[in-house]
């Protein structure tokens, strides 16, 4: 069997494979020059195309240990001329370049999307030999770039499940290592790393990403003659053997190439880019912020149809979005019947088609890569060595030595007809340290099977949990209309202050309507409190917000606040849409944090000022530098209070927080 990755975008994507003598890709905004150094290939450098100016150039040479893992290097390498072949497709330019090492045939690939400074590399193996090739590593990009007039000064990245922002400094030339084990984003109690990062220096600034579900690896260092990287699967994450004339593409990574000092300009247009090639491979909803009921912080396994029946009952007037439901609705992992323990014959069913009729989306929870196994009845499609899941009490299938995408779109058709959801929740760790197929060609198998899914199903929202955000990358961020960024149970003012600090973070390198926070059990508050109760809700209304509890419990005192905040949050949805915020964090004289998003049609702003430690009332100065100069009318959407102002961009506003109050909301829109 052959493994394609990502088949469905390849097969989606091809119109003409007419092979052109050229080294260049070029689009409108940007070139990339294509070449070789000692027999290697290399992107030699990228251009604007409206001033000609040198976005990066490869400055230093490669060695073929950076590309190669030492089993596939022998003294007949071949160090003639790199020849590219050109190849368009429909909205992109794809470049292919292959070489023969030890029996495996290498193939390098850059892709220049249409109409954008974004591009994407890949590589891939053949074993064209009569014996079976291991490789020990693989391969994702190297080189050695050059920002022009300046040295790389910065590597910027996050750490996962905290998004807490990091920066490493590039000038003291030791070299600097992002990854992640296992899962992509996954913290393993070490200090580890999402897969997206930035490369700065002077007035350029590159961004990188990863669509890979598995572990990876990028080391760093700043040379005399620019900064040398190099990205890969290291061999725990990579386990793979290559059988005669197998092949095997690795992972993607997406480069996006941005002039300019404005990080707020820059994150834009990276989210941009990324959006607009999401939609070039998939069919999908387009990105909202809906507000979600989900029950599972109020209740987990302990879902019954009487308790559901009663959230049903009690919801009218929240005005959900959508009506999750979470784990504990099924007979068992792999049994994806309703319990029936749980529920009467048909009461489940009618449960979704009552909540549609309320015009509410309905979504459910399931794991399809675990299987529940009695009396010791392990069939040939459980993974092996066995991975087992002792929370869902489940065992892995073995994704890649079976036909797993069609497991995956029979699971989908069997949720759909049960109950036509309109929403998917996918969740559950599913990969142990070693497989038969190994971890490289496992993550390959659920990514094709992902894919499939959003393929074969464009109208189905995806929400991509697993096990709490320990999954998020480029790959699973272009499939998903949500992520569930971390697991948190508690409630309260210090699991607002985590809503906060973490949607921050993650917004510095996803959509804000795709990062997924939660008010639970807000009845165990104390309903007195409207302070703490508003700053709760407004907490998760920096990404998308969601509601976990038993709605009977919540007073109606919190309740018409819940419901009054809910009209807040769909108003800033209509800002979000843009991409262009600003985030602020507490300084020196001042205790707020908060988030600017900036209206689409280049003319209103709302704010979002939470606060952090201090006492008393604060003040935070505030620079609407992404408005243009003019009257406009600053609201305060506690208090009512409106007053006309005159805002210029070299000058500050200073928006307020009373000193009983946690949290506030402004808008400004220019004066009519």
């Amino acid at each position: 069997m052959k493994y394609f990755f990502l088949l469905f975008t390849s097969v989606l994507l091809l119109t003409s494979c007419t092979v052109q003598k050229q080294t260049m890709l070029k689009n409108a905004e940007c070139s990339l020059e294509l070449g070789g150094k000692n027999g290697l290939p290399v992107i030699e450098r990228g251009v604007w195309r409206n001033t000609g100016n040198e976005i990066f150039s490869q400055s230093g040479p490669i060695t073929l240990g950076q590309w190669l893992p030492s089993e596939l290097i022998d003294v007949s390498v071949d160090s003639s001329a790199v020849r590219w072949q050109i190849k368009k497709q429909r909205g992109l330019q794809k470049a292919e370049c292959s070489k023969i090492f030890s029996d495996v045939k290498v193939t390098w690939r850059v892709e220049l999307f249409d109409g954008i400074p974004f591009f994407r590399t890949s590589i891939s193996l053949k074993n064209i030999g009569v014996n079976e090739s291991a490789i020990k590593w693989f391969p994702i990009w190297a080189a050695t770039w050059r920002l022009p007039n300046a040295q790389a000064t910065s590597l910027h990245t996050w750490r996962p499940l905290s998004y807490e922002p990091l920066d490493f400094d590039l000038t003291s030339q030791t070299t600097q290592t992002l990854f992640s084990n296992l899962y992509s984003s996954d913290s393993h109690g070490v200090d580890s790393h999402v897969p997206f990062w930035q490369i700065t220096g002077g007035e350029s600034s590159i961004f990188f990403s990863l669509a890979w579900s598995g572990g990876w690896q990028a080391d760093f260092v700043e040379k005399e003659k620019g900064t040398n990287f190099q990205v890969k699967l290291p061999p725990q994450e990579t386990q793979l053997t290559l059988s005669p004339d197998e092949s095997i593409t690795g992972p993607y990574m997406y480069v996006s190439l941005h002039r300019g000092k404005d990080p707020v300009q820059n994150r834009k247009e990276w989210l941009a880019h990324r959006e607009q090639a999401a939609s070039m491979f998939y069919n999908k909803p387009d990105n909202w912020s809906p507000f979600l009921y989900n029950h599972w912080y109020s209740c987990r396994f302990d879902l019954s149809g009487d308790y559901l029946q009663q959230q049903m009952q009690a919801m009218q007037g929240f005005d959900f979005d959508v009506f999750v439901i979470d784990a504990g609705w099924y007979n068992g992992v792999g049994d994806w019947r309703p319990n029936q323990q749980k529920f009467a014959p048909g009461e489940f069913e009618k449960a979704f088609q009552d909540i549609k009729k309320k015009g509410i989306k309905t979504g459910i929870w399931t794991c399809p890569w675990l299987v529940e196994i009695k009396n010791e009845h392990f069939t040939p499609d459980i993974e092996e060595p066995r991975f087992y899941r002792k929370f869902m009490n489940a065992y892995a299938l073995d994704l890649a030595n079976t036909d797993f995408d069609k497991t995956m779109l029979d699971h989908l058709d069997l949720m759909k007809k049960q109950f036509p959801v309109d929403w998917w929740k996918y969740d559950q760790e599913l990969f142990g340290d070693s497989s038969r197929a190994g971890k490289m060609k496992n993550v390959i198998a659920l990514q094709n099977s992902l894919a499939a899914a959003r393929q074969a199903y464009p109208h189905l929202n995806i929400e991509n949990c697993m096990s709490g955000g320990r999954m998020i990358n480029e790959f699973t961020d272009q499939i998903a209309q949500a992520h569930w960024i971390r697991d948190g149970g508690g409630n309260g003012y210090r699991h607002a202050r985590a809503n906060i600090k973490e949607a921050l973070g993650a917004a510095q390198f996803m959509a804000p309507q795709k990062i997924q926070r939660w008010t639970n059990r807000p009845n165990e508050l104390d309903e007195n409190d409207v302070e703490l109760m508003k700053f709760y809700c407004r907490s998760a209304m920096i990404g998308g917000w969601g509601v976990s509890a038993d709605l009977n419990k919540i007073s109606d005192k919190q309740r018409n606040i819940i419901i009054k905040e809910a009209t807040y949050y769909r108003a800033l949805a209509d800002f979000k849409t843009s991409l262009k915020y600003d985030i602020f964090y507490p300084q020196a004289g001042n205790d707020v944090t908060g988030i600017i998003f900036y209206h689409e049609d280049g003319e209103q702003a709302a704010v979002l000022m939470y606060r952090w430690d201090g006492q008393g009332p604060c003040t935070v100065n505030v620079n609407f530098n992404h408005l243009p100069n003019g009257e406009y009318i600053l609201s305060n959407w506690d208090s009512g209070d409106q007053k006309r102002i005159r805002h210029d961009n070299a000058a500050p506003h200073i928006l307020r927080l009373d000193s009983n109050q946690l949290s506030t909301i402004y808008s400004i829109a220019r004066a009519k």
